[in-house]
């Protein structure tokens, strides 16, 4: 498949961004009080949400890199790499990093594995577009508890998250599979057991980073504080931009042309900012959609982990300037970004009334019943047509699955 090439170094795409600033920057003169207010409303998201939820997780996560687990981890991950996605053992660790830390940190991996010369081009190019994740932290504290405040539901919204990326793992396993791959790339070391190349990759993380404990401390706090000014200005940014395309008028023009194509209460009643947020940045997205009180709980955590699963413009400019220092592409990215999306927001639709039916969920004490039974929509069309009576058919179905696609990889294998 061929992609449509696109520079973004070229004179369209920088005189397009000069205007786009440009006019952003007139919009704000004729709306102050408005882009004052939105402002204001990110630098709270921020300070009181985003802020102290990931501080410490970020912290921490550099200790864990520094200390060799996260490498540990990806050698564990080496034999399901292989056989479920083709993929070489040395990728589990941009997919522990990028778990760990969030989107695009497993990029900035992959880019790293490149430059030093540990893959190919193919190789990463595939690996990048499996290394897409959302903090977990992000979901369940800033997600579920603070935006949503549905405590209950972060497992679920976990859940569809990590089922989204396996499925489109196995989607694209076979994409861009060079038909003889490199034998130093694919080669499995036999002579060794699996808990000794833990030991040594943990001994090989320690030697590159010598750092003591105080110094790694210090160093955690700063970089931490850094990537958190940088994600507290984006969502800023953001949001004046979103709060512009709505006093301007051009949010009802888009959502006048929403309606005439799309008929459904639960999508109308929310206003296609939310929407444009949510294609923009993560954070504004989220709180934007689930401000909307008269959309659907079941409509609002679909919406959230489609756009979990898309990452937000402002990621994949951070995407698109990581690959541009090496010969990866960046269009297989968007590609897999697309099919995510979609996977996340059909398993909310499929999966809901069966996590909650055979799943009991906890109910925070500040819930009564009722707010608690809206949880469990059953306009769902799986209710109707797939009434499943029993968890162990979801189970069973779900280990032959697994064991097909294991078996297959396999027998190609051999």
């Amino acid at each position: 498949m061929r992609f449509l090439k696109f520079s973004f170094s070229n004179r369209t795409f920088t005189f397009l961004i000069g205007a786009i600033a440009l006019i952003t920057v007139v919009g704000v003169l004729i709306y102050p009080s408005q882009a004052l207010a939105a402002s204001t409303l990110g630098l709270r998201i921020w300070w009181s949400m985003v802020f102290p939820a990931l501080l410490p997780f970020f912290i921490l996560c550099e200790i864990v890199f520094a200390y060799g687990i996260a490498h540990a981890v990806g050698v564990l991950l080496d034999p399901l790499l292989r056989r479920l996605f083709h993929l070489p053992g040395i990728s589990g660790w941009t997919f522990i990093t990028a778990i760990l830390a969030g989107s695009p940190s497993g990029v900035e991996a992959v880019v790293k594995l490149r430059q030093q010369g540990r893959i190919d081009q193919i190789t990463g190019e595939r690996i990048t577009m499996l290394s897409h994740f959302s903090n977990p932290i992000f979901m369940i504290s800033i997600v579920a508890v603070a935006f949503l405040q549905r405590p209950e539901l972060a497992l679920f919204i976990c859940i569809i998250h990590y089922l989204s990326v396996l499925g489109c793992g196995i989607i694209f396993r076979n994409y861009l599979l060079p038909k003889q791959p490199d034998g130093e790339l694919y080669m499995r070391d036999s002579t060794q057991s699996i808990w000794s190349k833990v030991n040594i990759a943990i001994k090989e993380a320690r030697q590159q980073d010598q750092r003591s404990f105080g110094q790694l401390l210090g160093e955690a706090v700063s970089g931490s504080l850094q990537k958190l000014m940088m994600i507290g200005g984006t969502i800023m940014m953001f949001s004046v931009l979103l709060e512009l395309l709505a006093v301007s008028g051009i949010s009802d023009l888009f959502m006048n042309i929403v309606q005439r194509f799309i008929h459904s209460d639960s999508i109308q009643t929310a206003r296609v900012d939310s929407f444009i947020a949510g294609l923009s940045e993560v954070h504004v997205g989220s709180y934007s959609i689930t401000q909307q009180e008269q959309m659907s709980i079941v409509w609002k955590t679909a919406l959230l982990c489609g756009m979990m699963g898309w990452g937000g413009l402002a990621v994949h400019l951070q995407v698109r300037a990581l690959l541009h220092t090496t010969d990866i592409r960046y269009s297989p990215f968007l590609l897999a970004r697309l099919i995510q999306s979609t996977l996340s927001i059909l398993l909310v639709l499929l999966l809901w009334l069966p996590y909650h039916r055979f799943l009991t969920p906890v109910i925070p004490s500040y819930l009564n019943n009722e707010a608690h039974l809206l949880v469990i929509d059953r306009t769902i069309f799986w209710d109707m047509y797939v009434p499943w009576r029993d968890s162990s058919v979801i189970f069973i179905v779900l280990t032959l699955l697994l064991a097909a696609v294991i078996y297959s990889t396999r027998a190609r294998s051999n």
